[in-house]
């Protein structure tokens, strides 16, 4: 069986290109050493945020909510990568805004299916104990997860289920 490799750009700037490099340590990935500061952020952390698409879309909250959910989830990506160093509204490019609306969106999607299927045990089973890049940035504090309420509600509904009452 052969292994596809995917090529990624990273951010080799101290410690928030170190921790971002760790987040892909385990995936079949080239890392390259230059990009532009935020999108990188951008491509990680929007799968945090295409969960709960997939939780909004399993309870039926309609389209007016996830279309909150996408200017929210942009707004906060793009907090958070300046927060990180990062460009403003380097978020809302391909690797940001583009890449979350294709993720959170598309059924072939796995974090979408995993918020829609509400599979927080599989969630859990990911990586030992959470959704990994949920993980890494509590591991490594990359930012205040608490600064961010959308970035946060997601986070609560995967470590404590009886959580997602609040998506509504």
């Amino acid at each position: 069986m052969t292994t596809t490799r995917h090529r990624i750009l990273i951010l080799g700037h101290g410690e928030t290109g170190q921790a971002m490099a760790h987040l892909l340590k385990e995936q079949q990935v080239d890392i390259w050493e230059k990009f532009p500061l935020g999108n990188f952020q951008s491509v990680i952390l929007k799968n945090v945020y295409a969960l709960l698409f997939g939780m909004a879309d399993e309870l039926e909250l309609g389209d007016n909510r996830c279309g909150y959910f996408a200017v929210a989830a942009v707004r906060e990506l793009n907090q958070i990568v300046c927060e990180m160093g990062g460009q403003v509204n380097s978020s809302c490019h391909l690797a940001g805004l583009g890449d979350l609306i294709t993720t959170a969106t598309s059924e072939d999607s796995h974090h979408h299916e995993l918020g829609r299927k509400r599979q927080v045990e599989k969630l859990r089973a990911l990586r030992g104990g959470r959704h990994y890049t949920l993980k890494m940035v509590n591991r490594h504090r990359l930012f205040t997860i608490a600064d961010y309420p959308l970035f946060k509600l997601t986070d609560d509904i995967i470590q404590q289920p009886q959580e997602i009452k609040k998506i509504r």
